[in-house]
């Protein structure tokens, strides 16, 4: 069996085994949703092991989090499913564990093989980060994937979805009952947060004579950066003198570089990857702004209200659930790029807005903080 393997903390105890399977821990809203599960879950009550479906990162962000066991199996490519099932469901036998925690889909599907072809009998919580319709009509195969979602999610014990939106989607789309189906946004370390914000970070964007404009993400087409990118050449054009940060890695960023340099503001835009000190970034700009066609639970939104940071966002399903428009946020309702560039100078010279959109954001991020909604999670895992 090729799986690369961590183990830690072997000694035998009474506390409750909690598996947690996700597909990696590349930085991403899932995979940082976990980390901040785990780092507040009460490690006296919980024994915690993780599979990752494929290696951990250079960085090991686990390191640091107590006694967890960690088994990677490093997938080769889209085509491994079987070695990936036979390979989990070892260690599902192996580990034991009292209840799986299954995060995004993927792993999921493969749990649920992994559980019918070794005959186990394990309590399975979904924990989805995702719209799943909206994904569905992009993702190959889509047909048999929405056919798995509704076989197996039937037998979960939970379907853990980040917002109220998605949480409708599972029970009307897939036929699933409502009592199985709950809403637990994802915890945002805000202590942390604030804490990062204020280190020191130096680029030669930030020189307080232009406004700074982020925004971060996966550099894919759901993100819809080829729309920012356009918004922000409209800016330019009427004059107004501001930089664009893009932070994230993606199958796009060729693209989109070579798009910023067809609209003549290459020298205006950069693209600075995955930071460990995003969090400075954002709270040294003026504005951040999503321009996505849709997300699950877009934690950048609140992490921005976290750092003192306006946020800007285009309009999707489940974004009220976050953004008061003109109180914590402004939504941009119209798809029009015109619109949205001109909310954008509205909101970047309204100075007195801007800083109403500040108090009420750095308000309201309280109710998602880490340790309210850590103990619905623990609520969950307690009554599997």
């Amino acid at each position: 069996m090729e799986s690369k393997e961590y183990m830690r903390g072997e000694e035998s105890d009474s506390r409750k085994k909690i598996l947690f399977i996700i597909p990696s821990l590349v930085a991403g809203g899932a995979e940082r949703s976990l980390l901040n599960l785990l780092l507040t879950l009460n490690q006296k009550k919980y024994k915690i092991s993780i599979i990752l479906l494929e290696d951990l990162p250079k960085v090991n962000p686990l390191e640091g989090l107590g006694n967890h066991g960690i088994v990677c199996l490093k997938k080769k490519n889209r085509w491994d499913l079987g070695r990936l099932v036979f390979c989990c469901g070892d260690n599902i036998r192996r580990i034991n564990p009292d209840v799986i925690v299954c995060v995004m889909t993927y792993s999921t599907i493969i749990t649920f093989f992994s559980l019918f072809f070794f005959s186990l009998n394990k309590k399975v919580i979904s924990w989805e980060h995702s719209v799943p319709v909206h994904d569905l009509r992009t993702e190959r195969f889509s047909g048999l994937k929405a056919l798995l979602i509704k076989l197996f999610y039937r037998r979960a014990e939970k379907i853990i979805t980040v917002s109220k939106e998605a949480a409708k989607e599972y029970i009307e789309y897939f036929y699933l009952k409502p009592e199985n189906v709950m809403t637990i946004y994802n915890p945002i370390p805000l202590e942390v947060i604030k804490k990062k914000s204020l280190e020191a970070v130096d680029h030669p964007f930030i020189n307080g004579e232009d406004y700074l404009i982020i925004t971060a993400g996966r550099l894919e087409h759901v993100k819809r950066y080829d729309r920012l990118l356009r918004i922000f050449a409209l800016l330019r054009g009427q004059s107004i003198k501001a930089k664009l940060v893009i932070a994230g890695k993606g199958t796009l960023e060729r693209d989109l570089r070579k798009l910023s340099k067809e609209l003549g503001i290459q020298d205006y835009v950069s693209f600075i990857g995955f930071r460990d000190d995003i969090f400075s970034w954002i709270k040294k700009a003026d504005l951040f702004v999503l321009t996505s066609d849709y997300e699950g639970f877009p934690m950048v939104l609140l992490e921005s209200m976290a750092c003192g940071t306006p946020v800007i966002t285009s309009y999707f399903a489940g974004v009220t659930e976050l953004v008061e428009n003109g109180k914590n946020g402004v939504i941009v309702n119209s798809n029009d790029e015109k619109d949205f560039a001109q909310a954008i100078i509205k909101l970047l010279k309204d100075e007195e807005l801007c800083e109403t959109i500040k108090e009420h954001g750095l308000s309201c991020v309280k109710k998602f903080g880490t340790e309210k909604l850590v103990s619905d999670f623990e609520f969950v895992f307690d009554r599997a």
